[in-house]
């Protein structure tokens, strides 16, 4: 034991070390119940885990609370509320070979598809025909164009055809249809006739049945994508369908594909630990064969804790999100490590001269303020990321913070049981076979002095002979006891030099002048990193690489939105349409929209007043005239529900249904009105956040009238200008608590400055060095960052705190010795942590999703950063600062300093055998 001095422990680790002392001795003493009670506690909550669903919210999930899309959707939901979110499927068709559609073939092929999922796929019995009322027609310009094309081959004299094929308007037989909705990457000749067609996007909407709820509009949705996908065959075309429905079915697809590397992962780390066990026990000369049981149980122990975790929070109602998966790969990361310094805790305390309780106990304390430590900022950084703005991010962090308390509580309770069961059995073990050793060695004693034997020795040479074989069995007798029953420096010296001229290394003022100029260099390339991160939000990193949304998306952003890019405008207190003046400010809403440089056209908008004012002109409301307004001053209204009827059942308009709202009295309470863009700038995604900002300042100036916009990327794009400033505040709190904790349990200047700086260092590294590695500032990973923050203290807080706690025990250590007695007790568990991790995760690289790309790199390059700042970094400044401390302030003359600050400079250090000096706390 080391001499203790007056300096004293904080008080948070007193009474932390008198708790520990207590739950090791009744764990000890119950260890068999509380294994099973724990058992039972893990069954009872993990099986709500089986039972409950994936379930992804794609439309609010990763948008920030308060975000203005938020509202809007809203009061998009709200105009559709009588009959619930309308049905909305989208199909995306194109040529397997990439040519054109135009090729006659290739379009009946069209046509053949678009005929399949409107009138073959159904649910309860009922196809989009059946369900379309106000949207019958919307692809019908398709269809014009396929018999446009037919009449274009039959027509053997150009001048009498009457088929125009230009775009974005055509002209069948007189009447005039408008493509833009549904053709993009078109080409066009001379004459202005479709030339090229490199997609066709049919849209597949209609209201909610009478008797359908919401699961039957997603059960219908999916028919729509999965039927299309599986049953629809074709070789001169693909066929997608897209809905919100089939995108969550994708998301969630994706986390189940990756649950099964949890076992390929988990039996990689439980080699790894047995193999690095086995071989530290041989080096020990200790038996391995209970620490096979550990090694085991400590892989498992952790991941019980997740789905005792995640069952709970399922019982409590929370939502299995697709993000959720990720947590027993880090919560796995984060038990293992635990359990790695508990085995190694009672490889050192195992021999001690004391009772086995005694023994359990003295681990829990050795370990137990280590682990709570961890446990504690692991917590803290998990519960300040609850309070980040989006719903998945919220969820992600919840899951990990009821995790880690599960795990910290079975790290105490569970793990300290099995290592106290099979510890029982090894020792027994080993007393039986020193009882057997000692019987033989009698027996061996007895065989040489017998004088039975020495008659039946004839020769001196025979005599030897037989008592060299005796010898041999003895010893034979006596190696297997050895390898059990000696002591740990007898094997541990090689080591021991090893790690003391390691430390004395670290502790001398050139590796500090080396470490440090290595550093400048690698903060300067991890800041430079850090600010050059993007902004960039895909669907296509929140599914699988076979994911057919990944072509979907691309045909999205390559084709259709820089062509054809529209805004809902909803107009809810448009007013007295009668009024001229309030007709005309109407009018100017939409007008306003239309004024931008990148609309195609007031020809090219959906707004149902033009539409009816034609209609009107054209005599088409003679049918209503005799309506009169059942308002109380009796006088005629054309905006009522009566006197529009005919406009609205005519056919050409009967799907501005859709578009128009009338309240109680029947009279028009609120519409919306559509405004197409082009732009081929319009796919990337800063450009539509800033068309999306103009719109709503277009919105804003026509607030008197309760004008709101929809756009159907909204609630992403609106997490730009709130990912990045959450990110940073999240990070900042963090590590601000991450200090605090740190302070409480060292209490010491020098050891939290190194271990607040290091872990900073290392977050610094991870933000930076993604940036590089091609992973960009996101939803997925600003829950990495959150995480890496947290997973970062590990490393720098337990080489920290054993060099905190051996100036406690031994004042009159130096620090390369203080370094030296810190690795001994961690050093081999930070590596076999550290190395395991990173075989661990590597598995997830097998499922090509951007989710777990972003998991594996982050989990390197903080582990990775982690082993360097804990093993070499932190070190060589805890020794730095210390050598500093003692030059400075310790009470000693001039010459005394002069000569502490040389050999602070010179190149071989101090050896930690010959230091003097006294660390006081400070």
């Amino acid at each position: 034991m080391h001499e203790k001095t007056e300096h004293e422990a904080p008080f948070v680790v007193r009474y932390l070390e008198k708790f520990l002392y207590r739950t090791g001795l009744f764990v000890a003493d119950h260890h068999t119940s509380v294994l099973i009670f724990t058992l039972v506690i893990t069954a009872i909550t993990s099986v709500k885990v089986a039972f409950t669903p994936q379930e992804d919210d794609i439309k609010t999930g990763y948008t920030p609370f308060g975000a203005r899309s938020l509202h809007e959707m809203d009061v998009y939901n709200d105009f559709f509320a009588h009959k619930g979110d309308p049905i909305a499927s989208f199909l995306l068709i194109s040529a397997k070979d990439g040519k054109s559609l135009t090729r006659p073939k290739y379009f009946d092929e069209v046509i053949r598809a678009l005929d399949f999922v409107s009138g073959n796929v159904t649910h309860l019995d009922k196809s989009f025909y059946d369900l379309c009322s106000d949207w019958c027609l919307v692809n019908e310009p398709i269809r014009q164009f396929a018999n446009g094309l037919n009449l274009a081959a039959l027509s053997n004299d150009p001048s009498l055809n009457r088929v125009n094929l230009t775009f974005p308007v055509m002209e069948v037989l007189g009447k005039q249809f408008d493509l833009s909705p549904n053709f993009f990457g078109v080409q066009q000749d001379g004459q202005g006739s479709i030339s090229f067609l490199r997609v066709v996007g049919a849209q597949l909407r209609a209201d909610v049945p009478n008797g359908w709820s919401a699961d039957d509009v997603k059960a219908y949705e999916r028919n729509v994508s999965t039927k299309l996908h599986r049953e629809f065959n074709s070789t001169l075309i693909d066929a997608y369908g897209l809905s919100l429905t089939y995108t969550a079915d994708e998301i969630v697809r994706t986390g189940m594909t990756i649950f099964p590397y949890i076992a390929i992962g988990f039996l990689i780390m439980c080699v790894f630990s047995i193999v690095t066990l086995i071989l530290s026990s041989l080096y020990l000369r200790q038996s391995y064969k209970h620490r096979i049981s550990m090694a085991i149980l400590g892989c498992v122990c952790p991941l019980l804790a997740t789905s005792s975790a995640l069952g709970l929070l399922f019982w409590m109602g929370f939502r299995f999100g697709s993000i959720l998966c990720v947590t027993p790969f880090l919560i796995l990361a984060i038990g293992v490590d635990d359990a790695y310094l508990t085995i190694q805790s009672w490889i050192r305390m195992r021999d001690l001269p004391v009772s086995h309780r005694e023994k359990i106990a003295k681990v829990l304390v050795d370990v137990g303020p280590s682990i709570s430590i961890t446990s504690l900022t692991n917590f803290l950084a998990f519960a300040i990321g609850i309070y980040t703005p989006t719903p998945e991010i919220q969820l992600f962090c919840i899951g990990n913070v009821v995790a880690v308390i599960f795990d910290y509580i079975y790290q105490l309770t569970m793990y300290v049981a099995i290592v106290s069961i099979s510890g029982a059995k090894e020792i027994a073990e080993d007393e039986k076979k020193k009882e057997e050793i000692k019987n033989m060695d009698k027996e061996a004693r007895q065989v040489v002095v017998s004088p039975k034997q020495v008659e039946l020795s004839s020769s001196t040479s025979h005599s030897d002979s037989h008592s060299t074989i005796i010898a041999i069995t003895r010893n034979s007798f006596i190696r297997p006891s050895s390898s059990v029953c000696t002591e740990e420096e007898e094997g541990d010296g090689s080591l021991s030099r090893v790690l003391e001229a390691y430390s004395d290394w670290l502790s001398n003022g050139f590796t500090t002048v080396i470490i440090f100029l290595c550093l400048l260099v690698y903060w300067w390339m991890s800041i430079k990193g850090a600010l050059s991160i993007k902004i960039l939000l895909s669907p296509d990193k929140l599914v699988i690489a076979d994911s057919k949304l990944i072509q979907m998306n691309y045909l999205r952003e390559t084709y259709i939105n820089p062509n054809y890019t529209t805004v809902n405008i909803f107009v809810n207190k448009p007013g007295d349409l009668d009024d001229p003046l309030q007709l005309r400010r109407v009018k100017s809403i939409i007008e306003s929209f239309e004024d931008y440089p990148e609309c195609l056209g007031a020809k090219f908008s959906h707004f149902w007043l033009r539409d009816y004012e034609e209609f009107i002109q054209a005599g088409g409301n003679e049918e209503s005239e005799d309506y009169e307004d059942s308002s109380s001053n009796g006088t005629l209204s054309i905006y009522s529900r009566q006197t529009m009827k005919p406009f609205l059942e005519w056919p050409e308009f009967q799907h501005l249904n859709a578009f128009v709202r009338f309240d109680e009295h029947e009279k028009l309470s609120r519409f919306f009105a559509t405004v197409s863009y082009h732009g081929d700038k319009l796919g990337n995604f800063d450009e539509q956040t800033i068309l999306l900002n103009k719109w709503r300042a277009t919105a804003d100036a026509f607030s008197s009238l309760g004008v709101d916009i929809f756009h159907d990327n909204s609630q992403f794009i609106d997490q730009v200008e709130t990912i990045l400033p959450a990110t940073l505040s999240t990070s900042f709190a963090t590590l601000f608590c991450m200090i605090v904790v740190c302070f409480i349990f060292m209490y010491n200047l020098f050891t939290v400055l190194v271990a607040s700086s290091s872990i900073a260092s290392i977050c610094i590294g991870v933000f930076g060095l993604l940036s590089y590695w091609g992973i960009d500032l996101d939803p997925i990973s600003m829950a990495t960052t959150i995480m890496s923050i947290g997973f970062s203290v590990d490393f720098p807080a337990h080489v920290t705190y054993h060099y905190f706690r051996e100036g406690l025990e031994d004042s009159q250590a130096g620090p390369a010795k203080r370094i030296a007695r810190a690795l001994v007790a961690i050093g081999f568990p930070l590596l076999q942590c550290g190395i395991s991790t990173i075989l661990f995760v590597c598995c997830l690289l097998f499922v090509p999703t951007y989710m777990s790309e972003v998991f594996v790199k982050t989990m390197i390059l903080v582990v990775s950063l982690g082993l360097v700042h804990g093993l070499m970094v932190v070190p060589v400044f805890l020794c730095t600062f210390s050598n500093l401390h003692d030059f400075f302030f310790s009470p000693s003359n001039d010459t005394q300093s002069l000569s502490s600050f040389a050999r602070i400079l010179r190149w071989r250090g101090v050896s930690p055998s010959t230091s003097d000096k006294e660390i006081p706390s400070s």
